[in-house]
């Protein structure tokens, strides 16, 4: 329900507005119908013959054939004819049967024109992921949800009508804010005389693996932090312990002590080096 401004004098209208979506033969949308009706109009529960008098719509009169036979004057019918795709012809199957079940991952097979020709259980399940549902053969594939991030294969997928090969990596965000990793690889069919039938694409789940890595390359991370700790707390009080020693007059302790405090100098340098050593040792571990 919106109300609408009127103009000056006028009291504002309220109209009840019903919305609906016009889609292709995909399921992709393709625009927005809006009908707007007073609410006046609608609390009077006028008939629909009524109302069409009462908003001013136009009619026209049709025979059992569909033919015009009348048009009130003042009203123009404009007719455009609604665009249907070509009808689809049964594509013929590039992979034998039996060798297409025996490929790995979700596999999809596009024709010349990249129209989808073969598809495997796991490529539809991989659809229903990319799109929200299966995709249909004889159409391109399309990527309604987050398309960007499927601009890649879409090159690659060109590449490949001109006989060129790519490997790639796709992620897409999960509503539940994590990625979703696939590995594809696209590759022209060869036909012969250096032309290609078709193209196949075989996608991989790899979620799982990125996860791990992922993973993994944390838990590195904090070992290195976790090696490099003990370098920083222990040079700390090193670094006095020399220092004290600096100060300290050799000449003033009896011979006993200035035998001991000959080993203990030298021992603490010693530690220092060990320990400077092994930060720089760990600073380039990754």
């Amino acid at each position: 329900m919106l109300n609408h401004p009127a103009s000056d004098g006028e009291k504002q209208a309220r109209v009840w507005w019903g919305f609906s979506v016009v889609t292709d033969l995909e399921m992709d949308l393709s625009g927005v119908i809006g009908f707007g009706v007073e609410l006046q109009h609608l609390e009077q529960k006028l008939p629909w013959t009524n109302l069409i008098n009462v908003l001013g719509f136009g009619e026209i009169i049709l025979d059992r054939k569909f033919k015009v036979t009348a048009i009130p004057e003042g009203y123009q019918l404009c007719l455009v004819p609604r665009k249907t795709p070509a009808q689809v012809q049964e594509s013929r199957a590039l992979i034998p049967e039996n060798v297409f079940s025996a490929l790995p991952g979700a596999v999809f097979v596009l024709d010349k024109a990249g129209k989808l020709c073969q598809q495997n259980e796991a490529a539809k399940t991989l659809g229903r992921i990319w799109k929200g549902r299966a995709y249909s053969e004889g159409f391109s594939l399309t990527f309604p949800t987050q398309p960007n991030r499927f601009s890649k294969l879409l090159r690659a997928i060109e590449d490949a009508k001109k006989g060129l090969g790519s490997d790639l990596e796709l992620k897409l965000l999960k509503p539940s804010r994590v990625f979703e990793y696939w590995s594809a690889s696209v590759r022209p069919l060869p036909e012969g005389a250096g032309s290609s039938s078709g193209i196949l694409i075989q996608v991989f789940d790899v979620s799982e693996v990125k996860s791990q890595v992922f993973k993994t390359s944390r838990e590195n991370e904090r070992l290195r932090d976790l090696a490099l700790s003990p370098s920083h707390i222990l040079r700390g009080p090193l670094s006095s312990i020399i220092g004290l020693l600096d100060l300290i007059d050799a000449k003033q302790l009896d011979e006993e002590n200035q035998n001991l405090f000959g080993y203990l100098k030298p021992l603490t340098k010693e530690l220092d080096r060990t320990i400077r050593q092994h930060a720089k040792k760990m600073s380039t571990f990754e």
